[in-house]
């Protein structure tokens, strides 16, 4: 296998993509947009590497944006829904991949799978959605691809171009994405009515093509713009509170506890001296994925 070397660790592109954790060196990301041949329903890339000495092992520490993602890691093919809570990796030895993210109704569209929740906190091979030669071929085509271009190139090529993604799932892609990239809090009812929709619609949408609800989802993209926002200005944590719709410091640092497993002041205080920040052995328990799964 290939292990494709990445640039030296950039934390702003590692909080953006998720990773909120990482005990040690050895482990690399870069997270890029929506190639620019991504179609209607392909998101951002991110690519990570790994090389740890065999007898060592590292956790990282993910909660990833509200998006089911394809997944490669070495030959593996994964389809993996949106997580509940942050997922801690076990990794050892040298290794690489990358996830991209899929939109909203994609899970429909490419894989015939109608509702993303069945995918929620757990992998499941490619192979069983669209069988094992398939995969196959794809599999080695992506062992070629070098850049997110060629990745996606690669994935249309196999898994069809679907240029035109129906009226009824365009229409719940763009919905859920609108409520998702509205910036700051905002009540599920305020965003039913904005979208001239029921409540109960509303959530149907979110839990049939995203996999998870409205509130959990809009507060999880809070908190990864959050810490990604500390990553960049760690000094001025608390100005984060009112820039991402928080009510008051105490409600954001439980809330920011509870999804990341730190504090924001311990968080921050990490980025500025070690550049490195984790969850603490105190924290709410996080789900563990098996080594080298996502």
């Amino acid at each position: 296998m290939i292990i494709r070397r990445l640039p030296p660790h950039d934390w702003s592109a590692t909080s953006d993509s998720g990773v909120i954790g990482v005990d040690g060196d050895g482990f690399r990301v870069r997270r890029s947009g929506p190639p620019a041949e991504a179609g209607p329903w392909f998101g951002a890339v991110t690519e990570f590497a790994w090389d740890i000495p065999r007898r060592e092992r590292r956790t990282v520490t993910v909660l990833p944006y509200p998006a089911p993602h394809l997944v490669r890691i070495g030959s593996r093919l994964l389809l993996c829904g949106v997580p509940r809570t942050r997922v801690v990796h076990e990794l050892t030895g040298a290794g690489d991949g990358f996830a991209l993210a899929i939109r909203p109704g994609g899970l429909a569209r490419l894989f015939g799978l109608r509702d993303a929740a069945l995918l929620a906190d757990r992998p499941v091979p490619l192979s069983h959605r669209i069988g094992p030669l398939r995969t196959q071929e794809l599999a080695d085509a992506l062992h070629e691809a070098t850049t997110p271009d060629d990745h996606v190139a690669a994935l249309r090529s196999r898994l069809g171009h679907h240029p035109h993604p129906g009226t009824e799932l365009a229409r719940s892609r763009d919905v859920i994405e609108a409520v998702l990239n509205h910036g700051t809090a905002v009540r599920v009812r305020e965003a039913a009515d904005h979208q001239a929709l029921s409540i109960r619609s509303l959530q149907r949408l979110f839990n049939v093509h995203l996999g998870l609800g409205p509130k959990a989802a809009t507060q999880r993209c809070r908190l990864v713009r959050a810490a990604a926002e500390l990553v960049r200005e760690p000094h001025v944590w608390t100005r984060v509170v009112a820039q991402f719709g928080f009510f008051d410091q105490p409600h954001f640092i439980n809330d920011f506890g509870k999804g990341l497993g730190i504090t924001p002041a311990a968080f921050a205080a990490q980025c500025r001296t070690t550049r490195y920040a984790g969850p603490s052995d105190a924290a709410e328990p996080a789900h563990r994925a098996p080594a080298g799964v996502p």
